[in-house]
């Protein structure tokens, strides 16, 4: 007898948890029960207050000070990961203002990929008190192309960003460093529920996007349904949770989607299947012939 081997799926969720443990419904456990890797932002975390008891995961946060007008955290970043893949799997960056991770996935026979779980405060937050609100991603973008430079890069974030449907090169007045040609973006066109114009920070972002090359995966035709409202707040719906990748790792992205609304955050959930050509043994026996 021989077992059949296949290509391993490795399960990548994110989501902004409007405060973990706050969140007193739809907890950390139902969210990664499917889960190889889970993101996570807006934990509210503080230090008498964490992410805890999940035995068959690493739990690794930044924690953001206390609000000092709640009794609850602010901001905060959390990547949780599953025990069994731990040795393909690293942290290998904190940001400096803990508004995001970045991880290393290797596995035998894959060329490394880089995953950032990012979170970017709205442009009116005090978080910018003493930061550059004009530049919001300019690390962001500086790791992206470190990283691309040594392999695939993927990037979860809630960017409080509207971009629209436009993709990195389809508004030139927006993106001054054209990076490719119009007519091959035309398989990479997206469709979004949000209907109103790039705003400062989403300009931003496809800039962004146009100086490191990666493409927005939110509405584009190879992954349907993934054109909906990422967002609800009682002023409206928008699009500001994205995933962005180096066009290199397209044909690893096996599924995208989102995630079902939940009544305990006002963010949906975005998850992607990626393929990974280290094979493991599989249950399903094969009869010699």
């Amino acid at each position: 007898m021989t077992y059949e081997t296949k290509p391993r799926l490795l399960r990548l969720c994110f989501w902004n948890c409007n405060g973990y443990p706050w969140n007193a419904g739809f907890g950390i456990e139902e969210f990664i029960d499917d889960s190889d890797i889970a993101l996570l932002v807006e934990t509210w975390e503080h230090d008498t207050q964490r992410i805890q008891g999940l035995g068959n995961y690493n739990v690794h946060s930044l924690i953001w000070e206390k609000n000092p007008r709640q009794r609850r955290g602010q901001g905060g970043v959390a990547c949780l990961i599953k025990k069994e893949i731990e040795k393909y799997v690293s942290i290998i960056k904190n940001d400096e203002h803990k508004c995001y991770i970045w991880l290393k996935i290797e596995t035998p026979n894959d060329s490394p990929t880089f995953v950032v779980g990012c979170y970017i405060p709205h442009q009116d937050s005090n978080f910018y008190a003493c930061l550059d609100k004009d530049q919001p991603f300019a690390n962001l973008e500086d790791d992206i192309a470190y990283f691309k430079s040594k392999g695939e890069v993927i990037v979860f974030g809630d960017m409080n960003a509207r971009t629209r449907s436009f993709q990195l090169d389809s508004q030139e007045s927006f993106m001054p460093h054209i990076s490719r040609m119009q007519e091959d973006m035309q398989m990479y066109s997206r469709s979004s529920s949000d209907e109103k114009d790039p705003d400062q920070f989403g300009k931003l972002l496809l800039q962004m996007c146009n100086s490191t090359g990666l493409l927005i995966a939110n509405g584009v035709s190879l992954w349907p349904n993934t054109n909906g409202f990422t967002c609800r707040k009682h002023n409206g719906n928008s699009v500001i949770d994205y995933m962005l990748l180096s066009e290199g790792i397209l044909d690893r992205i096996h599924k995208f989607s989102l995630g079902e609304w939940t009544p305990e955050s006002d963010h949906r959930t975005l998850c992607i299947d990626l393929k990974c050509m280290h094979r493991f043994d599989c249950e399903k026996v094969i009869e010699d012939s």
